[in-house]
């Protein structure tokens, strides 16, 4: 008889050699679904209703019942939500269910799950024999991995499991990192496997309900995240049909809305990171204007707070926040630097349309790295592009890249030419690094730091997966919305192409009013803040800013409800927005001007705040999205029944 400590020596987690995962994932989750065989002529293995009188019965039809409502219905719930996420689970499945149940079986095989032997029926005897012939009949090919009914195993089960051909166990729930287990047959690792999140542990026997079993899978998963840092983590979520595949399970409702690190709210997290940063950001500032481009330091800030991601699809590990956070955001640290928070809106954003392309490009870049940077010039005259086999040639020369330096990709608009007989069609293409070059004409009277150069690219090829037609942003699904179904990346881009913007004018604004203080000496007599020309022209800033807030929120949300509930806003609603929008930064800008004249002589200074947040707002201003003329134009000419003069809607 071998003990299980004398299969698997005791080893410290903290003195292993780190152990790290493809694209610097700090956590691995895997998701298992419990199928199992409940013979209604034996005892059920779980009872939700006790016995009338005390005293058991067979046949047990209440809880044989209970069970098979999860085989009927809750196992479906399953299969919908683990579609729409996108996660292939571990079926952890009693072979009998292959023949007993063949339609969940078939199911599960053509979601692609991986087939885990679970015993034949839910009893605690071993007939892995049986069970890897009825998978291998049912699937083309034996189980790999292992879960006994209820974890149990005698000392010998292991190596029956490795003679069996069995290659990984998940019965050891003894780690947090995969472990070897020596056998008679050869190694067998031991996949870390769970008891706190495993539904029956916790909603069955400890009673808890499915809020708390959702509080403790996020502190988990967050505890696990903030100690992969230095070695990775394994997470385990177990779950059954009949418990969390109920209507009442948490498991199969909607997402709840993303959580981080302490457990607390997402966006909290995130905003308060962002609060943090402030005093760095305005101390290099001015260094950012001299620099033409983001200090480094500013660079690995955004990184190290996660704030690049706030608008990365989940599946890959981003925040997926609403849509609107990118202008409160923005505002929040535009207030310490506009350079710096124009560079952080074009990154973030950008990471929302990466979502929107072909998995296959999504895939390339985050695979790579989870934080890789995008630059942009949405410029589409600039680029010239014809179709070939396999994807595009295009050539050009973009202006306002901003952010290229440090960045490994490039989205680069242009006119595609399907064939000589027919118009070009807008689209955006992702070019690599070294597809094309950086051409160093950044010398700007406002957001300096943006270093937002040309580039130039000749003859690049640029395969069909990492290009995205215009007519696929307009609203609705999108190519990548197959795999990030979140509203996010279903918004109308163009339409709401203003609001990716227009939080850094806003927070300039913001900025100067809140921390506008008069000093406290005389004035001909009378303290500045006495006098009523400066109160008069403090609360005119005050309510351009707030309004241009209050539009921009506003929009934002309304259209993520819309988008949210399976509509697409209308044209006029998408000129609308444009409108809006342009008219929101005219407002933030006017409120920049008011606070300038209230600085006096002190706003004369290049070097000062002031004078800084003066150029960075006029710069915004100058930006074509921000054309009050352009765009009243496109909302006149829709409300009054002509075409559109922007194609992009």
């Amino acid at each position: 008889m071998k003990l299980p400590k004398d299969r698997v020596p005791y080893s410290a987690i903290v003195d292993r050699p780190p152990l790290r995962l493809s694209g610097g994932a700090r956590v691995a989750v895997w998701t298992i679904v419990n199928v199992e065989e409940w013979s209604i002529e034996r005892p059920m293995p779980r009872t939700v209703l006790p016995p009338p009188f005390g005293q058991p019965l067979l046949p047990d039809l209440p809880n044989w019942a209970w069970h098979e409502y999860g085989m009927r219905v809750g196992f479906w719930r399953f299969v919908e939500l683990l579609r729409k996420l996108n996660i292939r689970a571990t079926l952890a499945i009693n072979g009998a269910v292959c023949r007993s149940y063949p339609r969940v079986a078939k199911a599960a095989l053509e979601a692609g799950w991986e087939f885990m032997g679970h015993g034949y029926v839910q009893r605690p005897m071993h007939h892995v024999e049986d069970q890897r012939a009825a998978i291998r009949e049912f699937t083309g090919k034996p189980p790999r991995g292992w879960e006994s009914p209820g974890l149990t195993e005698t000392y010998d089960t292991i190596d029956w499991l490795a003679e069996a051909g069995i290659e990984y166990v998940a019965d050891w729930v003894l780690d947090d990192q995969p472990v070897t287990i020596s056998t008679t047959s050869g190694p067998v690792v031991s996949v870390p496997y769970t008891v706190e999140m495993n539904d029956i542990a916790m909603m069955l026997i400890a009673h808890h309900s499915s809020e708390e079993w959702l509080r403790r899978g996020i502190d988990h998963f967050d505890r696990l995240h903030q100690e992969g840092e230095a070695a990775a983590r394994v997470m385990a979520i177990s779950v059954h049909p009949y418990i969390s595949g109920s209507s009442t399970g948490r498991a199969c409702g909607s997402p709840p809305e993303p959580r981080s690190l302490t457990g607390t709210d997402r966006h909290a997290e995130l905003w308060a990171r962002a609060e943090a940063l402030l005093p760095r950001l305005r101390e290099r500032a001015a260094r950012c204007e001299e620099l033409r481009r983001l200090p480094d330091e500013t660079l690995a800030d955004f990184h190290e707070t996660e704030l690049l991601r706030i608008h990365q699809p989940r599946r890959v590990g981003g925040a997926e926040l609403e849509f609107a956070a990118v202008v409160t955001f923005g505002a929040l640290l535009a207030r310490a630097c506009a350079s710096s928070a124009w560079n952080w809106v074009n990154f973030a954003a950008h990471h929302m349309m990466l979502g929107m392309f072909p998995r296959e490009a999504q895939d390339e870049i985050w695979n790579e790295s989870r934080d890789a940077l995008i630059a942009s010039s949405f410029v589409f005259p600039a680029g010239k592009a014809r179709k070939v086999e396999g994807g595009y040639v295009i050539s050009g020369r973009w202006p306002f890249s901003s952010g290229v330096d440090p960045s490994q990709w490039n989205m680069l608009a242009g006119l595609a030419w399907l064939d000589e007989n027919a118009p070009p069609e807008q689209r955006v293409f992702l070019l690599h690094r070294s597809q094309y070059k950086i051409i160093d004409n950044w010398y700007a009277g406002g957001l300096r730091g943006t270093g937002s150069k040309d580039v130039e690219a000749q003859e690049q090829f640029v395969p069909d997966h990492r290009t995205l037609a215009v007519v696929d942003t307009k609203g609705g699904p999108t190519p990548g919305s197959a795999v990030n179904p979140g509203p996010l990346f279903q918004m109308p881009v163009f339409a709401l192409f203003p609001y990716m913007l227009s939080g850094v004018p806003l927070g300039i604004a913001e900025g100067l009013i809140d921390d506008f203080s008069p000093k406290t000496g005389k004035m001909t007599g009378a303290r500045v803040a006495e006098i009523q020309s400066t109160q008069i022209r403090l609360g005119e800033a005050a309510a351009y800013a707030r309004v241009s807030r209050l539009v921009q929120l506003a929009n934002c949300r309304e259209a993520q409800a819309l988008i949210a509930a399976g509509e697409v806003p209308d044209l006029r609603t998408k000129a609308r927005y444009r409108l809006e929008g342009a008219y929101a930064v005219d407002w933030a800008v006017r409120a920049v001007d008011v606070m300038f004249g209230l600085a006096g002589a002190s706003g004369l200074y290049e070097a000062g705040a002031v004078p800084r947040a003066f150029r960075d707002a006029h710069a915004v201003k100058q930006h074509f999205s921000f054309n009050t003329d352009i765009a009243a134009t496109t909302y006149g000419r829709v409300a009054l029944g002509l075409a559109s003069d922007n194609p992009t809607l």
